[in-house]
């Protein structure tokens, strides 16, 4: 039986990669975050380690937050119109 991933178990794991060395566990734990950025899941907690990442000297990881930060535009401004009246979280960033 396939065992169904829950984003939220691994949240502080993902914080945890975002500091190592390698540069694709970085990016990793950048993309693998686009998908809940979309549904407006987790938001501060995406945001937390796009903070830790965006001063990345690597711009592989730079591009992924940029991926997961477009993500949450995307969701954030009317579907990318970057009209912040329509936006939902606004009092928190």
């Amino acid at each position: 039986m396939v065992k169904k991933i829950v984003y939220s178990d691994y949240l502080e794991y993902l914080k945890k990669r975002a500091g190592p060395d390698n540069r694709r566990i970085r990016r990793a734990s950048t993309v693998s975050l686009v998908i809940p950025a979309k549904k407006g899941m987790f938001l501060d907690d995406i945001i937390e380690i796009a903070d830790i990442l965006l001063v990345d000297k690597d711009d592989v990881v730079r591009k992924g937050c940029g991926w997961m930060m477009h993500a949450i535009n995307y969701l954030l401004t009317d579907h990318g119109s970057h009209r912040t009246s329509s936006c939902v979280y606004q009092s928190n960033l």
